[in-house]
């Protein structure tokens, strides 16, 4: 989506552009990881398109060939990514191994069996123990 609004140039969708840009990096490391192969690959071209043609077109010409590891290609990107990839890892493991949500799971299971195991009225239990018997005996 921020590849689209950053292909059409128009003033109303800057804002939603500048929070994609902003935001997205921090939140979705797949988004880090997809933008920095293609700016690797769009490197490439600009790198070969000078090679081939003796055309400069880095820093309005006056660099002519970019490293793929230079932050304005994927710098910022894998910065993002060392940063965000063991925090999302570190909350992935927490939810896997139940640690997050153990008490409001625990909580509500207890209410539920308490519910469920302690009837309204003493005589409903004995009813229901009277049917079971009943039940059992062939």
């Amino acid at each position: 989506a921020i590849a689209v609004l950053e292909a059409f140039d128009q003033p109303e969708l800057a804002p939603i552009l500048d929070f994609g840009t902003a935001v997205f990096p921090w939140v979705l490391p797949n988004y880090c990881l997809g933008r920095s192969l293609l700016a690797i690959a769009v490197n490439h071209y600009s790198n070969f398109a000078y090679t081939a043609f003796g055309v400069c077109v880095h820093d309005g010409g006056d660099t002519c060939w970019k490293s793929p590891f230079s932050w304005d290609v994927t710098g910022m990107y894998l910065m993002h990514l060392v940063v965000m990839v063991p925090v999302w890892f570190f909350l992935r493991m927490m939810i896997e191994w139940d640690c997050l949500l153990r008490a409001p799971k625990k909580r509500l299971m207890s209410r539920a069996l308490r519910g469920a195991l302690s009837p309204a009225d003493p005589q409903t239990a004995d009813e229901a123990v009277v049917a079971g018997e009943k039940h059992q005996k062939p």
